[in-house]
């Protein structure tokens, strides 16, 4: 074991401390809770750590579920990630990855996988396709977060999201 390897470990271990010094607990239960809340099916779950928020159903919807934090003037907006059953969440999913891939990896992957030149031509309709479901969640999220600020004037607005909900949180903060 080098002296580089203990370095390492008391940096980590620093770090670590920082962190916990930084982040209050409750409030990444908040975090957790509300990205869980932003999914229906959990709705009727009770979070200990959302129990001084109050429900807006007015906010919320099937991707969304907005809380209210009189106390401290705080939103707390859970976004939803991927529904499995939704093609357009799919085709979102697909326009986000291939905004990572870029398009020359995109042309050799479709030379890859031998698409054949009957269904290249649809190619450019199918990406255009995708990359509009990607823009109309986009668009939705930022019509929401307007609506959100609107009738919440004041106070911090926080975003709890994991997958899709997560990226479309950070096509927001962009």
């Amino acid at each position: 074991r080098s002296s580089k390897d203990d370095d390492d470990e008391t940096r980590d271990d620093d770090d670590a401390k920082d962190s916990k010094q930084l982040v209050d607990p409750s409030t990444n239960k908040r975090y957790a809770a509300v990205a869980d809340q932003a999914y229906e099916d959990n709705r009727l779950k009770e979070y200990p750590s959302l129990k001084d928020a109050t429900f807006d159903p007015v906010l919320s919807d099937e991707r969304n579920v907005v809380f209210h934090d009189k106390k401290d003037g705080s939103t707390w907006w859970g976004i939803r990630g991927t529904d499995f059953s939704s093609p357009k969440d799919w085709a979102t999913d697909m326009a986000i990855v291939g905004e990572h891939v870029g398009e020359a990896r995109f042309n050799t992957l479709t030379k890859l996988f031998s698409i054949p030149p009957s269904l290249e031509k649809a190619l450019p309709f199918a990406k255009k396709m995708i990359l509009s479901s990607r823009d109309e969640r986009f668009a939705n999220t930022e019509a929401k977060y307007q609506q959100i600020r609107k009738k919440y004037k004041k106070g911090i607005i926080n975003i709890g999201a994991h997958s899709l909900g997560g990226a479309v949180a950070q096509h927001l903060l962009k």
